[in-house]
């Protein structure tokens, strides 16, 4: 069975029915709402799904058995499990493009330190081959406090040592676990490529180290947000491109500005135009 948890939501996915709770709580008052769908074809649970029923209360053993789920896909979510064979396989094939290869070790190499020396010269495919042998890392559903979509942290080892993980929440379509998986180890792994590793406590290896690992190399010219600015929102105005409204960019590194999530958008805009997993 397969769990996610967030926005007052929490999801149940197995092979023959998803079951959605929703609890909100209003001047000491929970309200619990559950919504029961089973696949039109029970055959094809990656196909159609259809509701079979809706329910609510405001006290009961329902409640209780809200509140027990919530705490069980909590846990649920802090497991590490290792990607299955069909995310290995697509991640093995989009790594095994020279363009890719060629432009993550330049990067990795670029953004190497002494305290911090890029594991296995940088080489991507020996990373996800230390990656996928590690004995205690793997994914995780649970996301760092700030993280959106994805993130890294831990050290990848080598002869099955090491903890990296990669965190990846579920997606919210669930045919397209596999890609979303595939997605992220391609975009995530290198963060924690250091041989010290990454976040939490090195961050040699984060968006804005990796940004200007790329900038001055020939792949800075596939940035699509050069010369661009935002035409809403809170930074209205003001420059998409990272390097662009940081004109001193190496006197960020100590400052809020390298959690600027431009540095991030900048990395894998480009590291997915070279890096492509194809579903």
């Amino acid at each position: 069975m397969r769990f996610e948890i967030g926005y007052g939501l929490a999801w149940a996915v197995a092979t023959d029915r998803i079951v959605q709770c929703n609890k909100t709580v209003q001047t000491g008052r929970t309200d619990v709402g559950m919504r029961d769908l089973e696949p039109v074809d029970p055959n094809h649970p990656e196909g159609e799904w259809r509701e079979i029923g809706t329910a609510s209360w405001t006290t009961g053993q329902e409640h209780q058995w809200v509140f027990d789920s919530f705490a069980f896909l909590q846990q649920a979510r802090q497991t590490v499990q290792q990607p299955n064979p069909t995310v290995i396989a697509m991640v093995n094939t989009t790594l095994s493009d020279k363009g890719c290869q060629d432009f993550l070790k330049t990067v990795l190499n670029n953004a190497s330190t002494k305290t911090n020396p890029v594991l296995d010269g940088g080489d991507i495919q020996a990373l996800l081959s230390d990656f996928l042998a590690q004995k205690k890392g793997g994914i995780m559903r649970e996301l760092p406090v700030g993280a959106a979509y994805g993130s890294a942290s831990g050290r990848i080892g080598t002869n099955g040592n090491g903890n990296g993980i990669i965190h990846r929440r579920y997606s919210a379509n669930p045919t397209d676990q596999d890609f979303y998986d595939a997605y992220g180890i391609v975009n995530e792994l290198p963060h924690i490529a250091g041989s010290q590793g990454g976040w939490p406590t090195h961050n040699e290896y984060d968006d804005y180290a990796l940004a200007v690992a790329i900038h001055g190399t020939r792949y800075d010219n596939l940035s699509r947000f050069t010369g661009k600015r935002f035409a809403k929102g809170s930074l209205t105005g003001q420059p998409e491109n990272p390097f662009e409204a940081y004109p001193n960019y190496q006197g960020v590194k100590k400052t809020k500005g390298r959690d600027d999530p431009r540095w991030s958008n900048y990395v894998h805009d480009i590291l997915n135009q070279l890096c492509v997993v194809k579903q």
